[in-house]
């Protein structure tokens, strides 16, 4: 799988195949990657997902391959024209209710990266003044700032011969980078603190996500006491934030902003949203993960 080779991990549902879909003459499904007959790839998967993917194409070839992950099934595909199928072209045949965005909500709610239809669309116009050109283009600084200051504390170590956790240091480094750009918050020992929390977050979750077997969150588990800790960390921070910046009458705003970035409304949840801090934690939350592996990946 070559670095210009993007690839989409689609979860199979009942039912999620359009008429004219069904009546095709192309293959009901991709080509089954071997695996073992009860779990199929799911141990695998859990240990090293980005090798089994690389080796599945290597194995199978082609753009599209079929896997068995214990008693899930899904299809990765890799080929642009599939990709821009799934996301633009059939986008409305394709939805979000799987077992691993279900599981996301267990941090995320019903927010930006999990929700669909109206709802999605409601908050993706509310999110978007964030994200307008002249936004982005101030963005640049910021990481500037942010990864040479990351760059200089890596020259002790660095000439010392010692390791470097490069994956603790982009999720760190990407972390402040979005709370400054997106909340406004410049660098604090208690931007370490959430730091710490969210990769904590985010790996119960992914291991959540990935064992079709994990218990229940209210199973008394040490693991999951730790999920629960720093959770409520990152609920303090957001919801503080949220407070801090909040203008009277109006909505929360970033300094430098000429508009709200999260208008009154955000406050109110939807029905069955987890909490009113949805909308921020999911663009944090997703532009850190997204950012800081892809930083890893360069």
């Amino acid at each position: 799988m070559g670095a210009n080779s993007p690839i989409i991990l689609l979860s199979h549902t009942i039912g999620c195949m359009t008429v004219s879909e069904a009546n095709s003459t192309a293959p009901r499904r991709a080509p089954l990657v071997p695996g073992h007959w009860l779990i199929g790839l799911s141990l695998s998967m859990r240990n090293d997902p980005l090798g089994v993917m690389d080796n599945a194409f290597a194995t199978i070839g082609g753009e599209a391959v079929f896997l068995k992950l214990g008693p899930y099934r899904a299809t990765l595909v890799r080929h642009p024209d599939l990709i821009k199928r799934v996301f633009i072209d059939n986008a409305d045949n394709y939805s979000k209710q799987t077992r691993g965005y279900e599981k996301a909500k267990l941090v995320l709610g019903h927010g930006l990266v999990t929700s669909e239809g109206p709802l999605w669309q409601r908050q993706r116009r509310i999110a978007t003044p964030a994200f307008s050109r002249s936004r982005v283009t101030s963005f640049a600084g910021t990481m500037v700032e942010a990864t040479s200051t990351m760059l200089d504390t890596w020259a002790g170590p660095a000439n010392a011969g010692e390791p470097i956790d490069v994956f603790a240091e982009m999720m760190r480094v990407t972390l402040h980078i979005a709370v400054q750009t997106l909340l406004g918050v410049g660098p604090s020992e208690e931007l370490n603190r959430v730091s710490s929390a969210v990769s904590e977050v985010l790996e119960r979750t992914n291991d959540i996500i990935t064992n079709p077997l994990s218990p229940p969150l209210w199973v008394p588990l040490p693991k999951y006491r730790r999920f629960k800790r720093e959770l409520k960390v990152l609920d303090d921070f957001v919801y503080r934030t949220i407070r801090d910046k909040r203008v009277p009458g109006s909505g929360f705003r970033v300094p430098g902003e000429k508009a709200e970035v999260f208008s009154p409304g955000t406050r109110n949840p939807e029905p069955g949203t987890r909490n009113p801090r949805h909308t921020p934690y999911n663009r944090i939350e997703a532009r850190q993960e997204v950012t800081g592996q892809g930083m890893i990946e360069q």
